[in-house]
């Protein structure tokens, strides 16, 4: 499982083809450190066009928010741990791909039970 949801501000400075390389780290991530099966990891990207960052002053701020679904069963403070690590993660990955002023948040949320695959 885990589903990995990256939504991102379109005027990030980078080739969404970029995201391939951080999904596949990320995914071996959390495949050690939830732990999960990493042949069930999905990870997308999902561009926003429209978007307002603060007041919409500065057109130089991008925003990256990353939300994790995973299935019950897992620790809260394990939950939080993992989360702060991903985070870690990302500003190191972005910070060498992009000098733009970056705000970056991550989420991560439980599966209700009605979920099917």
């Amino acid at each position: 499982m885990p589903h990995v949801i990256l939504e991102y501000s379109d005027n990030l400075n980078t080739d969404p083809k970029n995201f391939v390389d951080l999904f596949k780290q990320l995914n071996a991530f959390l495949a050690e450190k939830l732990p999960a099966d990493i042949t069930a990891c999905k990870s997308r990207a999902v561009a926003c066009q429209h978007f307002c960052i603060a007041d919409g002053q500065d057109k130089d701020k991008v925003f990256i928010h990353v939300n994790i679904k995973i299935l019950s069963g897992r620790d809260e403070i394990h939950i939080k741990t993992v989360a702060q690590q991903v985070h870690k993660q990302l500003i190191n990955y972005f910070a060498n791909i992009s000098s733009q002023k970056i705000m970056i948040s991550v989420e991560i949320s439980t599966i209700p039970d009605n979920y099917v695959k």
